[in-house]
């Protein structure tokens, strides 16, 4: 078995086996591995619990890059925004991931979590929940930034009505 079948079997000590058998990683394979224990999407793998960041820990202290972009054009903190995975971008960030970093497609994190939270909160008719906007925000993630597209986090959340968005941004 490879890297990405242990982590798609969702089993931590397997994962972690795989380092002590192994000590030449391929640093690809490794960050694909990584980006897919961020996921939960059922089709990547099934038995995942994207909610437990055990796995997602182990990749990134064997040398998992947490700003690595796969050819897809997905970064492992855009994956975590985008299945909602609050405690994974916290933990992409105490590893070093940049909040300010773009996608292949030039899009940024801060805004990507502002359009996603939206989108969320209109499609369930929920009020919004701005956990990763504020996670990224607070640890740096620039809502001035302007993404590939020419407008930025603040922009975006003005466009949307997004009033606790705007109003944590004017803060910086």
């Amino acid at each position: 078995m490879n890297l990405v079948e242990y982590v798609k079997s969702g089993n931590a000590d397997l994962v972690k086996s795989y380092f002590d058998a192994n000590t030449s990683i391929n640093r690809d394979e490794l960050s694909w591995a990584l980006l897919h224990s961020m996921c939960g999407e059922s089709t990547l793998f099934e038995n995942s619990k994207p909610e437990d960041s055990t796995i997602t820990e182990i990749l990134l202290e064997n040398g998992a890059e947490p700003d690595y972009i796969l050819k897809y054009k997905l970064s492992p903190l855009l994956a975590a925004i985008e299945y909602y995975q609050p405690e994974k971008v916290k933990l992409l960030i105490s590893f070093g991931a940049d909040v300010n970093i773009p996608d292949k497609d030039g899009n940024l994190p801060l805004k990507y979590a502002v359009g996603s939270e939206f989108d969320f909160a209109d499609q369930m008719s929920v009020p919004i929940k701005m956990d990763i906007s504020r996670i990224l925000f607070e640890a740096g993630a620039d809502p001035n930034l302007k993404d590939g597209g020419d407008q930025s986090a603040l922009e975006y959340a003005v466009e949307l009505g997004y009033e606790v968005a705007i109003e944590l941004f004017k803060k910086k």
